[in-house]
């Protein structure tokens, strides 16, 4: 046996060698390959002098239309309706991921300005579903013709969490009472652990008057030192413009953007004190009183939330203030809380039939089962660029 070393000097002579290969031997593949796979011609040598990317190397093969090439019967994709562009921005990561992932039907995103609107289009059409807090609820069944689909789950304990009131260990306050003139703030105007469960223990304690409405002029009363409501001014929520002012003082807006009139006060993740993480961040940032949920302050502090503003937090600074008095830490919220209260839920239109109802649950199901056995694709429960309950809450 003769073995010839073949040495080359460079890529390129060994291409021009492997090219004149392709002459030697049979002019064409076996007939069965052009049966079965249509097959042919034989392998020819092609060009690539220079490098060439990932993405361009499956474009050109057209691997990205095929793996994104639906099957099947033809189906509605399920859409999502967001209020931010970073919430848009997180739909859309979705929408590739769970798609790249088999999970049919796909998802899709509507932006609209306010919560408000979004339960609108929903209920007109233009769009399926939107994750609401328990009060938000509420408004969507009773004055938008909605429904609850899903619930979100809390660990061990399953479809409840507990809302409380959250001070600095430094204050003084020992009872709710003691609040009158303090800074408050709330995770959103009509938001359960944020705006009712509060606004409810003050009428319960004859703290504000009950038979003076609308409650929002009687609670900034109450809050004398000023306030941050996200939403409290939303055309939606203020039709008589009678709502005071004072309700969005303490709100930040974009603060992070250096804009701080554009989001002012708004319902939605560009104002940086709106949700359960932004009220805390109000009181991390001169407030006095922050109305969240139980997990809120261990979510934020101790190095979980690596913001710049919460880096050097600790959770051993911050107290619950007790609805009968007195003060608790924050790891004891099972007997120092000012309510139980329900889960947030996804909503649609209640004129849906019930397979569309299930085609949409079957959708939101599998992407949630998915992602949190699997958080290294998608962290559908965690932040995302740096913004915390956006479609779902964080857990």
């Amino acid at each position: 046996i003769n073995i010839k070393c073949l040495c080359y000097s460079s890529v390129s002579d060994l291409r021009t060698q492997v090219s004149l290969a392709n002459t030697e031997g049979v002019e064409s593949n076996a007939d069965w390959l052009n049966k079965v796979l249509t097959i042919n011609n034989k392998t020819l040598a092609i060009d690539n002098e220079q490098p060439i990317s990932p993405q361009a190397y499956l474009d050109k093969a057209n691997y990205t239309d095929v793996i994104e090439r639906d099957s099947g019967a033809p189906h509605f994709p399920v859409r999502f309706c967001v209020v931010s562009d970073v919430e848009k921005a997180k739909c859309q990561s979705l929408k590739v991921s769970a798609f790249s992932r088999d999970i049919r039907p796909a998802f899709d995103c509507v932006q609209e300005q306010s919560i408000e609107d979004c339960l609108k289009t929903i209920r007109d059409g233009g769009a399926d579903v939107i994750t609401l807090d328990g009060g938000e609820v509420h408004t969507a069944v009773t004055q938008y013709n909605l429904k609850p689909i899903l619930s979100e789950q809390y660990g061990e304990h399953g479809g409840l969490y507990y809302a409380v009131a959250v001070v600095k260990k430094s204050s003084s306050y020992q009872s709710i009472s003691d609040l009158r003139g303090a800074k408050s703030c709330h995770t959103g105007y009509g938001r359960t652990a944020g705006w009712n469960v509060p606004l409810y223990t003050l009428l319960s304690k004859n703290l504000i008057e009950k038979n003076i409405c609308p409650y929002t002029k009687a609670v900034s009363d109450f809050f004398s030192g000023g306030s941050c409501v996200p939403g409290v001014l939303a055309p939606a929520n203020n039709p008589g413009n009678n709502n005071p002012t004072k309700l969005c003082e303490l709100c930040a807006g974009n603060v992070d953007e250096g804009d701080r009139q554009k989001s002012h006060c708004a319902a939605n993740s560009e104002e940086a004190y709106y949700s359960y993480t932004g009220a805390f961040r109000c009181l991390a940032s001169g407030g006095d009183v922050a109305f969240v949920k139980h997990t809120t302050v261990l979510e934020n502090t101790d190095g979980n939330n690596k913001e710049s503003w919460a880096s050097n937090l600790r959770s051993e600074d911050y107290e619950l203030l007790c609805p009968d008095g007195g003060r608790k830490p924050v790891s004891q919220y099972s007997s120092c809380n000012l309510a139980q209260v329900p889960p947030h839920m996804v909503v649609t239109s209640h004129t849906k039939s019930d397979t569309s109802i299930e085609t949409i649950r079957h959708a939101l199901l599998s992407a949630t089962d998915l992602y949190s056995k699997r958080p290294d694709l998608f962290k559908l429960f965690g932040t995302y660029l740096s913004k915390k309950d956006l479609l779902f809450k964080v857990i």
